[in-house]
């Protein structure tokens, strides 16, 4: 298995329709979570399986501040859950913005959150208070990694 990871336009259909189906899936749960502001993602990401060309995951980050960006979506399809997307997504999300100047990558944990907590402890998520547009995003937990200069994925991130 290998996927391919693109930043792509906001607009892009197959973004479009990703975030289109994770919104659907987050409509059906018993408790959706807050609604995602996106008109303010820096950069968005499309996985792909090179295989079959099939998109089957996605993920955004937006600026909180210079130095700090928030994770704005992490999602994987159904019938790609359980295989190694999200970590190798995630970590390409965490490049984009350190190459943007960020130093520190926030996220949610709780409803309507698909980042999995095996996910978050396996890439160096510690919890922190919430601050900045994640305040006020109602209930959960918030996680914070200090993105060193460094911090390359390692192999087992890589798709």
């Amino acid at each position: 298995m290998r996927i391919e990871i693109a930043e792509v336009d906001w607009n892009d259909p197959v973004g479009v329709r990703l975030r289109r189906a994770q919104e659907r899936e987050a409509a059906d749960s018993p408790d959706p979570g807050p609604a995602s502001e996106d008109a303010d993602t820096s950069v968005f990401l499309v996985a792909t399986d090179t295989r079959s060309g099939r998109p089957i995951g996605c993920g955004g980050v937006r600026a909180v501040d210079p130095a700090t960006f928030e994770l704005t979506r992490l999602y994987v399809v159904p019938a790609w859950r359980g295989r190694p997307v999200d970590r190798p997504l995630l970590r390409a999300l965490e490049g984009a913005a350190r190459e943007r100047g960020a130093t520190a990558l926030r996220l949610a944990a709780g409803p309507g959150r698909s980042v999995p907590a095996d996910v978050r402890a396996a890439a160096g998520y510690r919890p922190v208070a919430p601050t900045g547009p994640a305040a006020e995003t109602g209930p959960g937990h918030r996680y914070e990694r200090v993105l060193a200069a460094d911090s390359a994925p390692s192999a087992a991130d890589r798709p």
